[in-house]
């Protein structure tokens, strides 16, 4: 692959409109999406990566208009050197002249960062198909199995008066069916219904590992009322249980006063914002996403800093890419999965080939590069924007 170079990069835009909501504390989800980049290189090998994030048309248009044109005649290989400078693109440049006040909300650097994660998770996987390995092994580890949980019991509707009891014990056991012993569901709002609904899965399930997520849902006040109602119900882990404007201080009060472990980090924008969330040491799981936050170049780096000061490394989403690395760290890790078919069709029907989940373990397929293959069909029907990059 020394002498191969990248020939052209296809962005697109992909949405499924789901068969219902699935309520979070704050927002539903209403459709599936994300941005999908396939990099082609002058040996034939296509790679491939995804970003998730909003507005998707701005994470299609960084690629499209800046990170494309720019590999165009690149090797592949030179994945960190292409990653600091695709990162260096998020600094104002010396030419550019703004309306406006300027440094306050140029840049789109959360949508760039995206775009990077996509086009960085593609050279990866071009890396490893060109070595002739699944990229689990091209990264050192023996085997590909990783311990995973299923994330589900969303709210039934907006209103937040509903716990949803029966549906939830339903779905759970279709996961426990799996083999999965360890599940996640949404809290965040009412803490007297979200400890209802806690309650009622931990007697239905004495021995499941219950991780609760509050999607930013709580204030301090109501955050310090609920931990320990959690902590007596054996909540496995709290994540993200304050609101937005919160500060590390708040954080730090919730761990020390609520006596429960927290999980965050999948709303950092970078490495460096996840390395300082595990030196506050108030984070016991850290979950910064490979697909958000600039790729598997930045998100190992993260994970690795959290695996060597005793973090456990638990990432938001996409087990397929995310548990590559993860089978190298030998500390505690998850993979999160949606066995859900209705909450995550494109796991479900966009990916023919991918991992399989079966007794409570994510394992990565033995084909190489990332080893998942699409179903072109549901690609073409779920495209809604598609561009096309080549050396003009």
């Amino acid at each position: 692959m020394s002498a191969t170079r990248v020939e052209s990069v296809e962005v697109r835009i992909l949405e499924v409109p789901l068969s219902r909501a699935f309520w979070m504390s704050q927002q539903a989800y209403m459709t599936a999406g994300q941005v999908t980049v396939s990099i082609t290189t002058s040996d034939g090998l296509v790679g491939f990566g995804q970003a998730h994030g909003n507005p998707m048309a701005e994470i299609a248009g960084h690629v499209r208009e800046r990170l494309g044109p720019a590999l165009i005649g690149r090797s592949p290989w030179e994945v960190r050197s292409l990653w600091q400078e695709m990162f260096g693109l998020s600094n104002a440049g010396r030419e550019e002249v703004t309306t406006g006040q300027p440094h306050f909300g140029t840049r789109g650097r959360y949508q760039l960062l995206a775009a990077i994660a996509a086009v960085d998770i593609a050279l990866w996987d071009l890396r490893a198909q060109a070595a002739e390995q699944p990229l689990w092994r091209f990264l050192g580890a023996s085997e590909a199995r990783i311990p995973a949980y299923a994330t589900g019991g969303y709210y039934p509707n907006g209103d937040g008066d509903d716990a949803g009891i029966d549906q939830l014990l339903s779905e759970v056991a279709s996961y426990v069916e799996l083999g999965l012993s360890a599940v996640k569901i949404k809290v965040g709002r009412d803490p007297a219904i979200d400890i209802t609904r806690v309650r009622a899965l931990r007697e239905a399930y004495p021995d499941l590992r219950i991780k609760v997520d509050a999607n930013g849902g709580w204030t301090l006040a109501e955050t310090l009322h609920i931990a320990p109602a959690l902590r007596e119900l054996g909540v496995f882990w709290l994540e993200e249980p304050l609101q937005w404007h919160y500060g590390p201080a708040h954080h730090h009060r919730v761990r020390t006063e609520g006596g429960i472990p927290l999980a965050a980090g999948e709303q950092e924008m970078h490495q460096w914002g996840a390395m300082e969330l595990v030196d506050s040491g108030d984070v016991s799981y850290l979950q910064t996403d490979a697909t958000r936050a600039g790729g598997l170049t930045a998100w190992m780096d993260a994970a690795n800093y959290a695996h060597m000061r005793g973090v456990g490394v638990a990432p938001h989403h996409d087990g397929h890419i995310h548990g590559h690395y993860l089978a190298t760290l030998s500390g505690e890790k998850y993979c999160e999965t949606f066995p859900n078919a209705d909450r995550d069709p494109l796991w479900h029907a966009l990916y023919t080939d991918k991992p399989t989940l079966a007794d409570g373990h994510l394992t990565l397929s033995d084909r190489p590069g990332l080893g998942i293959e699409l179903d072109q069909e549901r690609l073409s029907a779920w495209t809604v924007m598609s561009h096309l990059v080549t050396q003009s």
